[in-house]
């Protein structure tokens, strides 16, 4: 059974190949870095928190930004990609009416 979904999801890969491809576009459309943001706004919020915990707090751990970074990417990648996918579906829902699966 699990055999059956690889196949329709590699059969239409297409489509989500082009509904990723649109979905990326018109999210980085109106901005001014576009998709540089992605990348930096994980970067600005270690160094804010690590500026914040080094001297603020005045505790210092080995590697902290590296720790922050990887829990930080993780746990936005999870968050984003669930709540993108949702949103992709519920407004793709006519294309995706059309598409035996």
């Amino acid at each position: 059974m699990f055999r059956e979904y690889i196949k329709v999801f590699f059969k239409y890969s297409t489509l989500l190949e082009e509904l990723v491809i649109r979905d990326i576009k018109v999210r980085y459309q109106k901005s001014v870095l576009g998709l540089l943001w992605t990348v930096l706004n994980p970067l600005l919020m270690m160094v804010v928190i690590t500026v914040v915990f080094s001297t603020v707090f005045r505790h210092s751990i080995p590697n902290f930004p590296i720790y922050y970074l990887t829990g930080s990417l993780i746990f936005s990648f999870n968050s984003e990609s669930t709540s993108n996918a949702m949103y992709s579906i519920i407004s793709n829902a006519s294309l995706i009416k059309k598409v035996y699966i």
